[in-house]
């Protein structure tokens, strides 16, 4: 089974979504923690889960994330898949899901990264202006549970009036299976911080790599 979570995006009681004291605040929520330690395989979407949430035990130690801007696109900007979301590009439509029609809720949309140290968490969708992470995977090496995390909330991505981009079903279409999928005996993710570079005739442009191990043999 897979728990889809789309969390609020704001905190304003004209809208009914009083994300801060609410008890389905990310980082007040026991159930969510229960779930994965039993092995549970989660899609976490939402914009301002890293604004509210970054810092509460859920966030640094289930989804090993760490907030970069608050901020990262705006409408029109795009988000390109890599990993089992390589080939995927999605426009920032601000397609709110909250029911107003025209996206009442105020677009911003979270840049997020893997905590340091956290191995089995990568980037799957990254801004194309500036190339931070919009949602990551998470597959922690000594727990049992996988998660994907939208830090683009689908209400940055969904469709929205004339937009109905396949590439919107396609992108959850393959988080659900990958969460749902077992982990293979051997694997690996290659992340590249940055994928452009320019340097003048006879330099040399240097790539910070991670090779993160995404199998299960040590070897």
């Amino acid at each position: 089974d897979v728990v889809i979570w789309a969390q609020s995006g704001c905190d304003s009681g004209y809208f009914g979504c009083l994300y801060r004291s609410s008890p389905v605040s990310i980082g007040a929520d026991d159930s969510l923690q229960g779930y994965l330690d039993s092995g549970g395989r989660l899609i976490l979407s939402g914009q301002d889960i890293s604004t509210w949430d970054d810092g509460t035990a859920f966030y640094d130690t289930y989804l090993n994330a760490n907030t970069l801007l608050e901020n990262a696109a705006t409408e029109g900007d795009t988000v390109t898949g890599s990993g089992f979301l390589e080939s995927l590009t999605l426009t920032i439509t601000n397609a709110s899901l909250y029911g107003y029609r025209n996206g009442s809720i105020a677009l911003s949309p979270d840049a997020i990264t893997a905590d340091e140290g956290a191995a089995a968490t990568y980037p799957i969708l990254r801004y194309a202006e500036g190339q931070t992470p919009a949602a990551l995977a998470i597959e922690p090496c000594t727990a049992d549970y996988r998660a994907v995390y939208f830090g683009v909330g689908f209400e940055n991505i969904g469709p929205r009036a004339d937009n109905r981009d396949p590439a919107i079903a396609e992108a959850l279409g393959r988080s659900v299976r990958w969460v749902s999928a077992a982990k293979p005996p051997r694997s690996f993710e290659l992340i590249a911080e940055q994928t452009l570079a320019s340097v003048e005739p006879g330099r040399a442009a240097t790539y910070q790599l991670h090779l993160i191990n995404t199998g299960q043999s040590d070897l």
